[in-house]
Formats: C-alpha cells, sequence, structure tokens
C-alpha cells in the first residue's frame, strides 16, 4: 500500500508540470464548451437559420485568411519556444519574428480580403458584416497562444480567456434582442477577443520582460520557412472543413449552413479531450518524445471519445431540440455522419501531430494532408458533376477524409517504426 502511494507521488511529482496545465486547459476547454452551449440555443431563436447561417458562412471565409496569418506558428514556435524556453534571447528573437511576420501576412490578407468582397456580388449586401468578422485575423496577429505553450503556462491564456468569453456571453443576452441586431455578434466577439490579445502580449513584453526586437532578413526567413510545411497543412485542413459551409452556403442556401454548424458544434465537444491534451502534450513530446506515456494517453482519450460518440448517436434528437429547438431537427442526419468521424479524429491527431511532427517529420505530415484534400476535391468534383451535392453527401465527405488520414497516418508512423522500441 505504502509503494503504491510512493509510486503515485513520484508519477505526480514528475509529471507536475503536465497536470497543471493539463488542468487549466480542462477548464478553459470546458468554459469555451459552455459559452456555446448557453448562447447558441438563444442566438438560433432570435436571429433565426438564414441570419446566423450568414454569420457562419463570414466567419468560413475570413477562416482562410486566418489560417493564413497564423501560417502554422501555433505548432512550429510552440515547439521552438519549448526548446529554447531557458534562453531568454532566443525566445525573444521566436517572439518578435512570429509576431512580425505575422504583421505582414496580415496586411497582405487585408488587401486580398477587401479586393474579394468587392468583386462578389453574393457579398456586399453583408459587406459590413465581413468587414467586422475580420476581427478574427487582427486576434490570429496578436494572441500568442504559441509562446504560452511553448513555455508550459497556460494559466495566463486560462483567465484571459474566462474573462473575455464571459463578457461577450453577458453582452450577448443585453445587445441582441432581434434578427436586426445580428452585427453585434462579431463586435462584441472582436471586443472580447482583441482584449485578451493585447493583455497577453503585456505579460509577455513586461511580467516576463521579453523585449520585442527586430530579426535580420535571414533570421525571418528562417523560421517562415520553418513553419511553410505546417502552413500547408494547415491550409489543406481548411480547404477540406472550411470548404464544406462555404460550398452548403453557396449551393443549398443559409439555412443549410446553420445546419452544418450545429453537427460541428457538436463534433467539437467530442473534440474537446484531444484538443487539451494535444495542447498539454505538444511541447513535452518536442523535447521528449516518450512512447510508453503516447499509448496511456491515447487509449484513454480513445476509450472517451468512443463513449461520447455512442451516446450523441444514441440521443441526438433529444440533444438537438434541447439544444437548438425543434426547428432544427433537418441537422440530425449532419449530426450523426460528423460525429461518427470523432474518433478518426482524435488518433489521426495522436499519429500526426504528437508523433510525426515532434519528431521532425514536417514533410510526411504534409503529404498526409494534402493527400486528404485531393481526396476532398476529387469526391466533390463527383458529387457536382453527378449533381449530388446535399447535406448528406457533402457531411459524407468529412468523415471520409478523417478516416483516410488515420490509414495514412498508421501507415506512416509503421514504415517509419517511430512506436517500436527503442
Amino acid at each position: 500500500m505504502n509503494n503504491s502511494i510512493l509510486r503515485l507521488k513520484n508519477i505526480l511529482k514528475n509529471h507536475s508540470t503536465i497536470l497543471q496545465n493539463l488542468s487549466y486547459i480542462s477548464v478553459l476547454h470546458l468554459f469555451n464548451m459552455l459559452i456555446p452551449l448557453l448562447s447558441y440555443p438563444y442566438l438560433i431563436r432570435v436571429l433565426g437559420k438564414e441570419t446566423y447561417g450568414i454569420i457562419i458562412f463570414a466567419q468560413a471565409i475570413v477562416g482562410y485568411f486566418v489560417i493564413l496569418i497564423g501560417f502554422g506558428f501555433n505548432i512550429s514556435a510552440t515547439k521552438e519556444i519549448s526548446i529554447n524556453r531557458d534562453d531568454k534571447k532566443k525566445v525573444s528573437e521566436i517572439v518578435s519574428s512570429v509576431l512580425i511576420i505575422k504583421g505582414i501576412l496580415l496586411v497582405f490578407s487585408l488587401i486580398l480580403f477587401f479586393g474579394v468582397v468587392s468583386f462578389i456580388e453574393e457579398f456586399r449586401d453583408y459587406s459590413l458584416l465581413f468587414y467586422i468578422t475580420l476581427y478574427l485575423c487582427v486576434n490570429e496577429w496578436l494572441f500568442p497562444i504559441w509562446y504560452f505553450q511553448g513555455i508550459e503556462k497556460m494559466k495566463y491564456i486560462t483567465y484571459l480567456n474566462v474573462i473575455s468569453r464571459s463578457v461577450f456571453l453577458i453582452l450577448i443576452f443585453v445587445l441582441i434582442k432581434s434578427e436586426s441586431d445580428y452585427l453585434f455578434f462579431p463586435i462584441v466577439s472582436a471586443i472580447g477577443a482583441i482584449s485578451a490579445s493585447v493583455i497577453a502580449l503585456f505579460i509577455i513584453f513586461k511580467k516576463h520582460k521579453i523585449p520585442f526586437v527586430f530579426p535580420n532578413f535571414q533570421t525571418l526567413k528562417f523560421y517562415f520557412k520553418e513553419s511553410i510545411p505546417i502552413f500547408t497543412s494547415n491550409l489543406s485542413l481548411k480547404l477540406y472543413t472550411g470548404s464544406n459551409k462555404i460550398i452548403i452556403g453557396m449551393f443549398l442556401g443559409m439555412q443549410e449552413v446553420a445546419y452544418y454548424d450545429l453537427g460541428e458544434k457538436l463534433l467539437n465537444l467530442l473534440r474537446i479531450p484531444i484538443s487539451v491534451l494535444s495542447q498539454v502534450l505538444f511541447p513535452k513530446m518536442a523535447k521528449l518524445f516518450d512512447k510508453q506515456f503516447w499509448i496511456k494517453v491515447t487509449k484513454i482519450i480513445v476509450v472517451v471519445t468512443l463513449i461520447l460518440t455512442v451516446f450523441i448517436e444514441l440521443f441526438s434528437a433529444e440533444i438537438i431540440t434541447v439544444f437548438a429547438g425543434e426547428d432544427m431537427m433537418g441537422a440530425e442526419t449532419v449530426v450523426k455522419i460528423l460525429i461518427l468521424s470523432a474518433t478518426p479524429l482524435v488518433l489521426s491527431n495522436m499519429l500526426g501531430v504528437q508523433i510525426l511532427l515532434t519528431n521532425g517529420y514536417n514533410n510526411q505530415f504534409f503529404i498526409v494532408v494534402f493527400s486528404s484534400f485531393c481526396i476532398y476535391g476529387i469526391y466533390i468534383s463527383i458529387c457536382y458533376f453527378l449533381n449530388t451535392i446535399n447535406l448528406l453527401t457533402i457531411s459524407f465527405s468529412y468523415l471520409l477524409v478523417e478516416v483516410y488520414m488515420l490509414l495514412h497516418f498508421s501507415f506512416l508512423v509503421f514504415k517509419l517504426k517511430l512506436l517500436h522500441n527503442r
């Protein structure tokens, strides 16, 4: 008995940083899960399916530019910070380089975005909504989650998110009273998000005393090139995950966008455990890959995901009714299909991000993701030419791609012998 207690104490001591960050990120994701649960039923009823669908459609369009500005730094910069966290001069170089590169990409994105909105007639009636939604791009530039992940101190991010999201929730109920108030949604979101970003940067530069420097061109070029494989992978992912909403909006309508978004929201609930663990594990795995620890964590996360998947599949109708109202029952098929992709998605993350990327196989990771996008493109093209584009076929595309990615990641990890005894 004493030996068991002593062993437990040693485990807790050896993994104290991971457990601390796990608790903070768990609180963060739990809170981020509760916000949609509390605000979504209200918004879908007050704004209506069509107007809510337009808001989601605008976010999907801006999401492409967010990927461009992010440029994969949430992974590459996290890894660099984690490796060099004890070298203050190097950390300063990384932080400054990332902010400068992302700032340049922001300017380029804004110019490109204004051109897109001006020339596409369908966007003109809601151009103000699209412009305000650009706060997502500014927030992507400023919010340094990669820094706090790298130093494994997520408490600051947790505090900032909890406060800003709480303010967002309160203002949603205060300001949005009818369909005509739809612009308050991105405005309130922008205020909370950008305020949190500014405070996070203040913590880095003032509290942690990380000086901002102007690296030379070669240094900027190095960090830019380091992140290219991850950016292209993220872009490929966005092209199939984000494109579904755009295709639905263009071919089917904004009501169907709202249906699909509901399915994604429920899927995101199942993704929370892997999102939490991914953020906590990546810095540790990037510094020292631990095979046995990876296996234990993977078993736990897969079991949890399977249990939640079965629960949502069995009670999807009841969940939709309570969560969004009977008027949204048209989303049931979408929900059932998308939820099936949760387990393949979880395993793909554990294999692709936690094994391939942490071991430096960035190009192999990109090959999997890019080939997945190719499969998606072929599938959607076939649906288009056969005139079978509908909620069912588009939702199935998500499941198809996730299963393919799992099989491809599994093949590469086996081929490279990354889980063999070392």
